[in-house]
């Protein structure tokens, strides 16, 4: 039997050899030496004196973990062996071949006797490889040797593993049908290949040319590839015991003994609950006591606490979900929606059976099974979107968070919530630091609203793999009929296994009501969903009182799960941690669970350090990371209950979630119910909306010839100025203490945007806010002092956050924001535009604090190059301070960032690939332009003709890609081969021709001067005979091209030669605010990001209202379209 079950268990008579050959010596040695925890390495080197003597080894190990905690030399690493009582002394000993010589055998240890025991036994393998594959596909249960990879060498460890098992506990076992036995061992199997997968096709391509391994990775996969290299490397890894791969990846060993010993653990104690707790499940669900267990299913959730995940049990026709944790609050949360049903017993919400149990292993429990079922009729489907919003009412005052797709299933007319473990997020204790500004571009929503429920669609960012994502219960992608492609094992056990595309059918998510392959439809029936919400609300509201007391009883010696970080930090984390190269040595691996360290080292704060060594514990033992949470009154046991599930925590400030719960259900009220279902209405529009060419419009008005001013009243433009600015400034909302705004934020993609509070940048943020505020406030002397307060209030956070010295600060904006202008670049704008307006020195520091808190490496690794981004956009703001400035910063990051975009430029089409796009883009805000005309700015301050150069390069890219039927240059992130066109600040012409007007003004005695003056023309012309678009905003609306013409027109009117074209432009650009205003009826622009989100005042300055605002009271385009928008 596996020792895991017990340590009195018979080890195995295989194991016992008088001579093992040596080679198993040292993989057994290796396996020993690298397995244990990196936590308990750390601790164990912090008590021992430093070495005399380091090995080179050892000192490049530390210079490694020192380049991983601190990438960019922030003097973070030394912080952070400091919060362990590490001197670098002693962290040599960390990265050094020797461990602890008093370190107590590994609890996983006489399991991994037992793994290898299985191919250390004589005379195991007999015949060819072909007949050892023959042999081995025969002993595995149909249909898993072709899923699996490395199935036929893993099988039999499976296989053994079972055996032990079953005859160990033959009683628990009797009850378990073959099929659900193979479901059990499939568990196991599966778990095994995922973590020694990734080493084993390492080692199998070692003996494999190159070029094959490509077309194996990238080619076309073939209907029947070979076997034979498969079959001879999974035998001869069989026949010397796994030595050569565990012997190569010594980490690998333990992690597979860890993977059976959990398997083995979990699967008796879930045969034993079920023995035990047969009476009350046949009470409770219905399943008879003597029914055979059928199915033992795996979910596809992340395992926890030594390997336990949920699972689903099958007794006959009946199905029960098995959770190895507590299910109290799911108990909770149906336990109220049959309450709320009551209330409405022709309409009543789908509850589900919950049996809440507890042993001295822990809470755990079962729930009644609830499969998917799509909407048939659209009356079903108005009646599912009208429960989803009672449903959302109910989770919204429970303060239910991370509600996503995989926790809610579609039943025809009913969105039933099927985890409720983190319930109750009311005021969670401080997780893992974030910037006072940071943005959120995966924010978790505005607190104490609905959009923190996770039901209403939002885009998640992934930022590694620069796509975005709609995990939400109502927004999520639908499944496919047809294959896709996604990463995974292409040619499974062949020849030709390797990592690459895979063509798969990805299953429809649970919690849509429609059919496969069939779009979320909750933009269609948004009206049903707030009416639904309405109904509940108010139902709610109306017995809050009771409510209140009745929730804090309930709740009071109840725990919810923290969620400290994303699950898929952990998830990419585990992944990175199971890669070859970080199972190499035990130090490579504790490298990769290092880069957890990073976050907390910027806050001087020590309280939630313990939780890294918590972090990194689970990851080591292949689990995902859980944390819990008591729920009580102040000072109660409860309330301090904040443990991960093998160990406490200490330092976490009491919750006294009893307060916060009264306060939620205080918080009930029609002007609150009007906010939530504005919250609604706009996150899902803005989830829907999409910036593409497509949506710009780019035909032309008119015949080309004729420009007039559609009898523009300057003073109603006036009028709807103030008022946008005005609308603005009232619409602000606090949150915790602070003033702040909400706002659509635009992702990193450039094409799809979300709903949340604003964050620092210009573009859409706090400072672009105050900037125009306090251009309002200079011009409008009868507002001003309205106008000067909200912008201090738009503002002052950012200020604060500089002022206050705080390490890491920058680099978290950087990360969060970008470099450019929707970044690091646009603050520095934003500062000296403000610091222009005042004598006050503030601003002047505050820059450069932000100045001095980049570092140069940072720049090093951008991958987005352009104004909006990347390096591009910080040049601007840069040039005028390394003129005026004698410390060196700011010349130290303009020739960093110039040297960047000089070395990242393609040398066959001079333009510069970034991330949005194969083919290099045109344009000022993501392309050629804006990053031609930065270049050309830093080489005349630096004297740098290698800069210079390639500025020119970069236009003479953009000019080939000029399409003269559509005066226009194409954006390529439609498709190269069908491209698009925009027509905005962003992209096309109007951006373009800011870029030429600046280049005549910086290089009137350049060559291409002739070419640059035409290309101006042009796009001033095209942008002038543009349709109107159902935007109003900067970016790329209407009033952003009205903004450019009028800068191109007062530019031109010192110039007779450009005289006429001056007045044609000027006349263009009253003619689109003219229209603008008649479209609005002449109140209020709101025409932003489509009609959905009218509702809320967005406080963008380049998307929202205050841009507009500044059009619209003519505010002079010379006084700030050149500072902001180029």
């Amino acid at each position: 039997m596996l020792a895991v079950v017990s340590d009195s268990r018979a080890e195995d008579s295989r194991w016992s050899q008088d001579n093992p050959p040596a080679d198993r010596r040292k993989r057994d040695l290796l396996a020993r030496r690298h397995g244990g925890d990196w936590t308990a390495r750390v601790r164990w080197a912090s008590s021992q004196p430093p070495p005399r003597r380091a090995t080179e080894k050892a000192t490049e190990l530390l210079a490694a973990w020192r380049t991983t905690v601190d990438p960019y030399g922030q003097g973070l690493f030394d912080r952070r062996l400091g919060r362990d009582g590490l001197s670098e002394g002693q962290a040599l000993l960390v990265m050094g071949d020797d461990g602890d010589p008093s370190e107590p055998e590994p609890d996983w240890w006489s399991t991994y006797r037992s793994l290898v025991s299985v191919f250390d036994a004589e005379d195991a393998w007999v015949g060819t490889d072909e007949d050892w594959l023959e042999r081995m596909s025969a002993e595995i249960p149909a249909g898993t040797g072709s899923s699996v990879p490395f199935v036929h060498l893993l099988w039999p460890v499976v296989a053994d593993a079972w055996d032990r098992l079953a005859s160990v506990h033959d009683s628990l076992f009797a009850t378990v049908t073959p099929v659900a036995a193979d479901h059990l061992r499939r568990g196991l199997l599966v778990r095994l290949s995922m973590v020694a997968t990734p080493c084993l096709s390492d080692l199998m391509w070692q003996s494999v040319p190159f070029g094959r391994r490509f077309l194996a990775e990238s080619g076309p996969v073939q209907d029947n590839p070979p076997r034979e290299h498969y079959a001879r490397f999974c035998r001869a890894q069989a026949d010397d015991g796994l030595s050569s791969v565990l012997t190569r990846f010594p980490v690998l060993g333990g992690l597979l003994a860890r993977v059976v010993q959990q398997w083995a653990r979990v699967t008796v104690e879930m045969l034993e609950r079920l023995a035990v707790d047969r009476p009350a499940l046949a009470a409770k669900l219905g399943i008879p006591q003597d029914a055979p267990l059928t199915e033992a299913m795996g979910a596809a959730g992340d395992t926890h606490n030594a390997g336990r995940s949920v699972s689903i049990l099958g007794f006959g026709d009946t199905r029960v979900v098995y959770k190895p944790r507590s299910v109290a609050l799911e108990e909770l949360y149906h336990r109220h929606a049959t309450a709320l049903s009551t209330l409405t017993p022709d309409d009543p919400l789908r509850a589900v059976a919950v049996l809440a149990r507890t042993d001295a292993d822990g809470d755990y429990g079962y729930c009644e099974y609830v499969s998917r079922q799509p909407c048939t009729t659209d009356d079903e489907l108005r009646r599912f979107y009208r429960n989803a919003g009672r449903t959302l009412a109910l989770l919204h005052v429970l303060a239910a968070t991370d509600c996503h797709h995989e926790n809610l299933i579609a039943v025809g007319d009913q969105l039933v919530p099927v985890d409720g473990e983190t319930l109750f997020d009311t005021a969670p204790p401080p997780t893992v630091p974030q910037s006072a500004t940071a943005d959120a571009s995966n924010s978790t929503g505005i607190p104490a609203s609905v959009q923190r429920v996770g039901i209403l669609p939002t885009w998640l960012w992934l930022d590694g793999r620069r796509t975005a994502l709609d995990v939400s219960a109502l927004g999520v992608a639908p499944g496919s009929v047809h294959p896709i492609e996604r990463r995974g094992w292409r040619s499974i056990n062949s020849d030709l296994m390797a990592r690459g595309d895979v063509e798969m059918v990805v299953d429809h998510p649970t919690s849509l009501p429609t059919a496969t392959n069939t779009a979320a439809a909750v933009g269609e029936y948004v009206d049903d969903v707030v009416d639904g919400f309405t109904g509940a609300y108010r139902s709610l509201a109306a017995r809050a009182d009771a409510l209140s007391q009745q929730l804090s009883t309930e709740t009071r010696n109840l725990s919810r799960r923290l969620v400290t970080r994303p699950t898929y930090v952990y998830a990419s984390l585990l992944g990175a941690s199971l890669e070859p190269e970080a199972l190499t040595s035990a130090q490579s691996r504790g490298l990769v669970l290092e880069r957890l360290t990073r976050a907390l080292l910027h806050d001087e704060a020590t309280a939630i350090w313990p939780m890294v060594a918590a972090e990194q514990d689970a990851l080591t033992r292949l689990d995902v990371p859980y944390f819990q949470v008591g729920l009580g009154g102040a000072g109660s046991a409860a309330s301090r209950r904040t443990e991960w599930l093998d160990g406490g925590l200490s330092g976490w400030p009491d919750i006294d979630s009893e307060a916060e719960i009264e306060a939620r259900c205080a918080s009930l009220s029609e002007a609150d119910l009007e906010w939530q279902s504005k919250l609604i209405r706009a996150s899902v529009a803005a989830s829907r909306f999409r910036l593409t060419p497509g949506s710009s419009g780019s035909e032309v008005r008119g015949d080309g010839a004729s420009f007039r001013a559609d009898g523009m009243d300057r003073g109603q433009a006036q009028e709807a100025g103030l008022a946008a600015l005005t609308a603005v400034t009232e619409s602000s909302v606090t949150i915790d203490g602070q003033r702040t705004w909400m706002g659509v934020s635009l992702l990193p993609d450039g094409v799809r945007a979300n709903l949340q509070t604003i964050g620092s940048g210009l573009y859409d943020g706090r400072m672009g806010l105050a900037v125009a505020l306090a251009a309002w406030a200079a011009v409008d002397g009868e507002h001003t002092e309205e106008a000067a307060a909200a912008a201090d209030a738009a503002v002052g956070p950012l200020l604060e956050l500089l002022h206050s010295g705080v390490e890491g600060d920058v680099v978290r904006l950087a990360h969060a924001n970008g470099l450019g202008i929707g970044g690091v670049g646009g603050l520095l704008r934003g500062l000296a535009f403000l610091g222009g307006m005042s004598d006050d020195d503030e601003f002047a520091e505050a820059s450069a604090t932000l100045i001095r808190g980049v570092p140069t490496n940072l720049l090093r690794d951008d991958n987005q190059l352009d104004l909006m981004s990347g390096a591009a956009g910080l040049i601007a703001p840069l040039v005028p301070l390394v003129l005026t400035q004698t410390d060196g910063d700011a010349e130290r990051l303009l020739r960093a960032a110039a040297e960047v975009l000089r070395d990242r430029q393609d040398p066959d089409t001079g333009g510069w690939r970034t991330e949005l796009a194969a083919t290099p883009l045109t344009g000022l805000a993501h392309g050629a332009s804006g990053i031609a005309v930065a270049l050309a700015e830093a080489a005349l301050v630096l004297d740098d003709a290698s800069l210079m150069a390639a500025a020119v390069k970069g236009l003479d890219y953009e000019a080939r890609t000029f399409d003269r039927s559509a005066g226009n240059w194409p954006d390529f992130r439609v498709d190269a081969r069908e491209s698009g066109f925009m027509m905005g600040w962003c992209a096309g012409a109007p951006g373009i021709a800011l870029t030429r007007l600046r280049l005549l003004q910086i290089l009137p005695e350049a060559e291409q001067v002739p070419r640059w003056r035409d290309e101006m023309v042009v796009a001033a012309d095209t942008t002038a005979r543009a349709q109107l678009v159902g935007r109003d905003h900067l970016c790329c609306g209407n009033l952003g091209r009205a903004a450019i013409l009028r800068m191109l027109a007062a530019s031109a009117s010192g110039d007779a030669a450009e005289g006429d074209l001056g007045r044609q432009w000027s006349a263009a650009a009253d003619s689109i605010v003219a229209a603008v205003l008649r479209q609005q009826n002449g109140s209020l622009p709101r025409s932003m990001f489509g009609a959905a989100l009218t509702e809320i005042p967005l406080p963008g300055l380049f998307t929202g209202l205050p841009g507009a605002g500044l059009v619209l009271i003519d505010a002079d385009p010379l006084a700030w379209v050149p500072q902001l928008m180029l």
